[in-house]
């Protein structure tokens, strides 16, 4: 197994630098044939790990494994057991518990929360909405009966919980769970040193309100899915911090994928500890646990409305949802959130409503501004390659040596006819072999006779803030009550 991993980590050493631009035809060559004979290495490794994984467990007397590894490995559904234990069985489909349950003996138990997230299927069908989009609990009437008060047999509340602070549970505990939740005995002892940490120490409970930052919200062009740069750099700046102060785990959750994938890769260029710090969709984060959970709300203006992720209310997907972003918090719950534009655009019955209005009630709340609350305090831990600029005049003295130092491509969206820069410098910068892609009301204006190769790109958003891109590695912004700024 060792000699597999070492393998397999030079084999993809080998894949990121064939990724590399300006390689010689020779050098990728070399590459290519290394990565192969790798390849060919590994092969009988991964046989003989086989052969000995199938005998382990058709010997052993516990296996544990996913539904589908039990579905095609037949040292697996070759043999029958005493008896089949079923874990998070709310994500489970329905076929796959209907397979695992025939491999049953004598005993099968089903454990799972039907008030968290259930499979996933992208299907509309009657026969996909009867059984991949329902879970177990669904299916045999239980969450019916629980809702009526109708006394179920094969039903046990497992009601006593371990993880959360007390601050944390009360909020789900009202929300979802009816007042049936109960803290253990422990469980302050256990989170109270989380809670008293940095940020808002002593407080379980955090909220960073965003309103007042402008952070936009857009949707990727192919997948929909949306993301906030603002909210992001709030997030990792948030995590940085922690990271400064303490060696607590920090679980960063979001709706969605677009989002998550941004903030991972800030929090990578961040160079933060990798090990104490997951990032994922709230999806991907059930049945995980954090000391600490930033969970990023991601929605802002333009958008009209939120995302349908989070419309709905106590018998909505929404409500399993929320449900998964709070619980998974140990010491400290953070929210990073537009308020103003979800009490707008969210009504009275939509649950994440009522789950921020209550988390408002009893957080820390910080109303952010550009102005202070990112240079005091708790926040005066940088973001490692994010500079902001006192001045306007600043930050164009150096978005101009910046773009002077290109070597590639520029890439810019410009709002207004107002020049951050002198008309002649991207005509110099073309002239110079520099790619050169401007978009924006403002493009006419700077594009003058003698600029040479100028791509005109026609905009199909108009945010209010203007964007330089240099090299795929430089990112100016600047705009109407955002404070320039650049990070790379």
């Amino acid at each position: 197994m060792h000699e597999i991993e070492t393998l397999e980590n030079k084999r993809k050493l080998l894949i990121q630098q064939s990724r590399q631009t300006n390689l010689a035809p020779a050098e990728k060559d070399r590459i290519s044939r290394s990565i192969e004979a790798i390849r060919k290495e590994i092969e009988p490794l991964r046989a003989k790990l086989r052969i000995e994984e199938s005998r382990l467990v058709a010997t052993a007397d516990l296996v544990g494994c996913t539904f589908s590894k039990a579905s095609i490995a037949r040292e697996v559904f070759g043999r029958s057991f005493d008896a089949v234990l079923i874990d998070e069985a709310s994500m489970a489909y329905i076929p796959h518990c209907a397979f695992v349950t025939s491999l049953a003996d004598r005993r099968v138990a089903v454990f799972g929360d039907f008030r968290q997230l259930p499979p996933i299927s992208q299907s509309e069908t009657n026969t996909s909405n009867s059984w991949l989009q329902q879970d177990i609990f669904e299916k045999a009437k239980i969450i019916h009966h629980v809702e009526k008060h109708i006394p179920d047999d094969r039903l046990v509340l497992l009601a006593k919980q371990y993880r959360m602070h007390p601050e944390i549970s009360a909020i789900p505990n009202e929300l979802f769970y009816a007042g049936l939740l109960q803290n253990a005995d422990t469980v302050l002892q256990t989170t109270e040193a989380i809670a008293a940490s940095n940020p808002a120490e002593g407080k379980a409970l955090v909220l960073y309100n965003t309103s007042s930052l402008k952070a936009f919200c857009y949707s990727e062009r192919e997948s929909y899915s949306r993301f906030n740069i603002i909210s992001a750099l709030v997030t990792a700046k948030i995590a940085a911090g922690i990271c400064a102060h303490s060696n607590l785990r920090i679980g960063i959750i979001t709706p969605y994928r677009a989002q998550s994938r941004l903030i991972q890769k800030l929090i990578t260029d961040m160079k933060l500890p990798k090990e104490r710090i997951y990032t994922a969709t709230v999806h991907r984060f059930q049945g995980s646990e954090s000391d600490i959970i930033l969970f990023d709300m991601v929605e802002g203006k333009p958008k009209q409305s939120a995302g349908r992720l989070v419309i709905g209310d106590k018998s909505s997907i929404a409500m399993r949802l929320a449900n998964v972003a709070i619980s998974r918090a140990r010491g400290k719950f953070i929210t990073i959130a537009d308020m103003t534009y979800l009490k707008e655009r969210l009504g009275s019955e939509d649950i994440f409503l009522q789950l921020l209005q209550k988390v408002e009630k009893s957080a820390k709340c910080f109303r952010l501004t550009w102005n202070d609350q990112f240079t005091t305090g708790f926040w005066k831990e940088e973001l490692k390659g994010l500079a902001h600029f006192a001045s306007p005049q600043l930050a164009e003295e150096q978005i101009t040596k910046d773009m002077e130092s290109a070597n590639e491509e520029i890439a810019m969206y410009w709002p207004s006819e107002a020049e951050p820069f002198s008309k002649y410098l991207l005509r110099d910068c073309s002239n110079k072999g520099i790619r050169v892609f401007i978009s924006g009301t403002g493009a006419s204006h700077m594009i003058i006779p003698g600029s040479g190769s100028i791509h005109r790109i026609h905009e199909l958003s108009q945010p209010k803030f203007g964007v330089v891109a240099i090299d795929r590695k430089l990112l100016c912004v600047r705009g109407h009550d955002i404070p320039p700024a650049r990070t790379h």
